[in-house]
């Protein structure tokens, strides 16, 4: 089952894969133009495609971490900009289950792995990889704005002929 997460500041939606298939279009859509009626609104997309009781674990854990991040105020602007920017970039977290409980835990931003570990089964443990995840996820969102910025600079465009 795949849930569907819309983060912003002011409001979180939660709704399974089934409910948004089964709901009214109106409905639906009333929910949106709510959620993005906040000018100040910054929304990113978690996906949960884990399978096990651990891969679920772990991403409340991961939900619960990203959704309270404290940041500095250059890297808090940094990733509003980004997330702002690129609102296509979806966080995908997702689970590969194994033979024992050594499930592999995978965190994609637009298809590209961020982060893959094997997931803990102990709370403590995942508490520590969850905070790694996130801040290599973070790290990646300001890096690909600064790469997009630097490919729109003047040294960068141009036809490429001489």
């Amino acid at each position: 089952m795949t849930l569907f997460l819309l983060i912003t500041p002011a409001l979180t939606y939660a709704q399974s894969e089934n409910d948004l298939l089964g709901s009214n279009a109106d409905d639906l859509n009333e929910l949106l133009d709510e959620t993005m009626s906040d000018e100040e609104a910054v929304s990113a997309f978690i996906l949960d495609n884990t399978k096990t009781k651990i891969g679920r674990d772990l991403y409340e854990t991961f939900y619960h971490e990203w959704s309270s991040i404290q940041l500095d105020t250059a890297s808090k602007r940094q990733l509003k900009l980004s997330l702002a920017a690129n609102p296509e970039l979806v966080i995908e977290i997702e689970e590969i289950p194994s033979p024992g409980l050594n499930n592999i835990a995978l965190i994609k931003v637009d298809d590209v792995t961020i982060w893959q570990d094997f997931a803990q089964p102990r709370p403590d443990a995942l508490a520590i990889q969850v905070s790694e995840a996130v801040k290599q996820v973070i790290q990646y969102f300001i890096s690909f704005q600064d790469i997009q910025n630097q490919l729109g600079s003047q040294d960068q465009s141009g036809s490429g002929i001489r």
